[in-house]
């Protein structure tokens, strides 16, 4: 290769990286003023993927100064990685747990796939089923689940806003709230899923896509809302699952977490990619969440298969605190 060509590569090979650069360190700094800047706070592993590649390529071209800043690209979302894969920090567990099982879905308001989802659905056998984007005609599919799910709670709509969710677990009650409405209807549902457990709050939550400025502000102050009456919850074991329309990398995320005391579900089970469906977990990004109180520890989070719709649904076990576990007061 000539001295022009070379320099040619490390000129263009070094604006390649540096467009990664801000894209994957600079830009997300920003999310929380700039809506442009928070959609580029998603793509963690796409940009450890890419940056890891360039620094193998380049190593191989000889290029070393230009391999060891992609891989320090590499490292420093490497280390945002790691969580997912580190075990919960959630309180030990009761000795005699009682268990719960959730399946959450976005079922694509589009999507036909009636008897397939349901079918799916049976073989999972979940104790609670959160449904978002349900139709009249996803309504009436679901009249074939009643002999199974007690209670049942169904707020469908043809443009997106539908929800439902369905249980079997003694004692629930069902309540619709709007969040930031009128875009967001979210079901409460609370319960004791036995005598010796102490009751438990679910959130069913379906917020707003930030596909524009307008639409993100409205997505955060949703998430702002959801917080504060988790925050408020009596129960203080709560559960909020859904489609919240943000990854955990997003500064609107954190502030979530971090008003609420919540967990992400993911934690300890690896990044669990559920959109877009149509281009494969590795390339997609996770917005469909499990977000549990630290009383609550997570025994199993699975990522189910394609089913006509945009989203991958979700199922998630978790051990909930006894009565006599929160009565005691904790060991010293």
């Amino acid at each position: 290769m000539s001295a022009g060509a070379r320099f040619s590569f490390s000129r263009w090979a070094g604006l390649a990286l540096a467009g990664l650069s801000l894209a994957a360190l600079g830009l997300p700094l920003l999310g929380r003023w700039l809506w442009l800047a928070d959609l580029f706070t998603h793509f963690v592993l796409q940009y450890a993927v890419v940056a890891l590649c360039c620094a193998l390529g380049f190593w191989l071209a000889d290029r070393r100064r230009l391999a060891a800043w992609a891989l320090a690209i590499f490292l420093v979302e490497a280390i945002r990685l790691v969580p997912l894969w580190s075990p919960s920090h959630a309180e030990a567990g009761p000795a005699d747990p009682v268990r719960l099982t959730v399946l959450q879905f976005n079922v694509n308001y589009h999507n036909r796939a009636y008897a397939r989802t349901l079918d799916w659905i049976t073989r999972q056998n979940p104790d609670v089923v959160v449904l978002v984007e349900v139709t009249d005609e996803w309504r009436a599919a679901l009249d074939a689940l009643d002999e199974r799910y007690g209670a049942r709670l169904i707020s469908p709509d043809r443009k997106g806003r539908g929800i439902a969710v369905l249980s079997r677990v003694p004692s629930s009650t069902l309540r619709l709230e709007w969040i930031d409405a009128p875009w967001s209807p979210t079901i409460v549902l609370t319960a004791s899923p036995s005598p010796d457990s102490a009751p438990v709050t679910l959130y069913a939550a379906h917020l707003a896509s930030p596909s524009t400025p307008s639409d993100a502000a409205a997505r955060n102050r949703e998430l702002a809302d959801l917080g504060r009456r988790a925050a408020a919850d009596p129960s203080r074991h709560t559960i909020i699952a859904g489609d919240l329309n943000v990854t955990r990398w997003s500064p609107w995320f954190e502030a979530l977490t971090a008003s609420t005391g919540l967990r992400d579900g993911q934690e300890g089970f690896g990044l669990q990619t559920t959109w877009p469906s149509p281009i494969g977990r590795w390339f997609g990004i996770a917005i469909d969440h499990t977000l549990v109180s630290s009383s609550i520890r997570v025994v199993s989070r699975t990522v189910g298969p394609d089913l006509g719709s945009d989203h991958y649904p979700v199922v998630t076990t978790v051990e909930l605190p006894t009565r006599r576990s929160v009565a005691e007061p904790p060991h010293l």
